[in-house]
This record gives C-alpha cells, structure tokens and sequence, in this order.
C-alpha cells in the first residue's frame, strides 16, 4: 500500500465523514507519522482504509490540499506536505468570525455588490441565460451528496448570475471576490454542510429572475447571504 506497510488509518462510521478524515490525517501529519514528501495511498486504498466512498475521500483530500496539508498532482498522486504554522493561521484567520475579519468583510461586499447584480440579471438576462440558471439547479439537485459538487455548482450559478447582469464592471470587480469565496467554501462546508438550504437558496433567485422581477431576485439574494453567514461559524 503506497510507502506505508501497516495500517495508520481507522475505519470510519458516519456516512458524511470528511471532516474527520481530513482530522486524522492532518493530526498523522503534525505528530510526524506522515513525514513531508510521503505518497499517500490511492484514493481507491484510502477509501478502504477508512470504509468510506471514494468521493468521500476525494472530498477531505480536497480540504486538505486547501490548508496545506497535502499536494495533489494532476495524476492525482497526494503528497503530504507540512505548512507553516504561520500559513495556517493565515488561512483560518482569514477564514475567523468577528467585525473586522477577512469573511466578514468579504460578505459586506457581497451584500452590496450581488443584489445589484441578479436585480440587473432579472431585468437583462437572456432566454439561453436564464435556460441555463435552471439547468444547473437542477444538475445540483442531482449532486446533493458531495460537498465538492455543492461548492462547484455553486460557483457556476453565482457566475452565471454575474454574466447575466451585463455590466463588464460589476463582472471585473465581482470575479475575484467569487474565487476566494470558492477556495474557503471547500473548507467550510466540509465541516458544516447545509446544502439542501443552497440549492433552495438559488432556486428562489433563479426564479425571481425567471420571473423578471428585480426587486425580489435582489431581496432573494439578500437572505442568501444572510443564511450563508451561519455556516462560517465552524471555527
């Protein structure tokens, strides 16, 4: 099995267990049992390891690879790495509750940025635009068991939102923003996922636009992002 000859891993019981796999192996790798530059077993291998699904385990080496932890090729070999302890609380301070904090801040910009955005949807979206909204809720309410499938459909509705708009400005100011909003929702919603409440979310918003109504696509987003706050309270 891999550089590895006995068993480091326990099996696992809960059906939605990435968050605990993504525990074990970050704590293997801070007691040194997991030496930087070690090839993880497969994904196939960790999923036995563990008695977990496959995307189960693609799902934690996701969050994983996000905090530094592990490196995953494109070959999809997983190298574990060893952040700095610096480039960890980086990253979770950023990701911190409080007045000033990185998420804090980041959703204040949201709320005054994305209503005006599917308000102007509602008012500009094409037919084919507005086809494709629905076709990638319904992609969505398919894909409801993995978190990873959660955060990418999410990250392709809100793009289409701020294609639909028309506003090259809004776009150029908004596109960053929804980069950094998917790198830490893997994190996130790993640890605390609600995403049967998401897809309800967007679905509202989509059919606000569909209805060309722009004041109630805005106040759709706006309980949105309101919603969405909860699930930053994990750490």
């Amino acid at each position: 099995m891999s550089e590895m000859n006995k068993p480091i891993f326990e099996k696992l019981n809960e059906t939605k267990t990435y968050s605990r796999i993504v525990l074990q192996i970050k704590n293997l790798i801070e007691d040194g049992t997991l030496l930087k530059g070690t090839k993880l077993p497969s994904e196939i291998e960790l999923a036995s390891c563990f008695g977990v699904s496959r995307n189960t385990v693609r799902e934690a080496l996701l969050v994983l690879e996000y905090m530094g932890f592990v490196k995953i090729s494109k070959g999809r070999s997983t190298e574990v790495m060893v952040p700095s302890t610096e480039s960890i609380l980086n990253k979770l301070a950023g990701l911190s509750i409080g007045e000033n904090s990185f998420v804090s801040n980041l959703n204040e910009t949201r709320i005054i940025l994305e209503p005006q955005i599917v308000s102007l949807a509602a008012r500009r979206a094409t037919e084919e635009e507005i086809f494709q909204m629905k076709e990638c809720i319904t992609k969505c309410e398919s894909n409801l068991s993995s978190f990873t499938d959660v955060v990418d459909s999410s990250a392709e509705i809100h793009e289409l939102f701020l294609i639909s708009c028309h506003n090259k400005t809004l776009e150029a100011r908004m596109r960053p923003i929804n980069k950094y909003v998917v790198s830490f929702s893997r994190f996130i919603l790993g640890f605390k996922e609600q995403p049967e409440r998401i897809l309800e979310d967007h679905r509202a918003i989509v059919n606000e636009i569909a209805n060309r109504n722009e004041t109630g696509a805005a106040n759709a987003m706006l309980h949105h992002l309101d919603s969405v706050k909860e699930f930053y309270s994990v750490l």
